[in-house]
């Protein structure tokens, strides 16, 4: 008799699963671009800020 491996999968399963991970995988991507634009926004906002500040004295 065959031993079954506890490892053993369906085609399903596995489509299902590559489905979420490359579903994450495109979160991760836009949330690392979504940050990316926020922190160059900042640094440009403080940038002017500071540029302001330094005319009014």
């Amino acid at each position: 008799m065959l031993k079954r491996s506890k490892f053993e999968t369906t085609q399903s399963q596995i489509m299902h699963r590559s489905e979420e991970l490359i579903s994450a995988a495109s979160n991760r991507y836009r949330i690392t671009v979504q940050v990316a634009n926020r922190a160059k926004r900042r640094r440009y906002e403080d940038f002017e800020c500071d540029s302001l500040l330094a005319e009014s004295r």
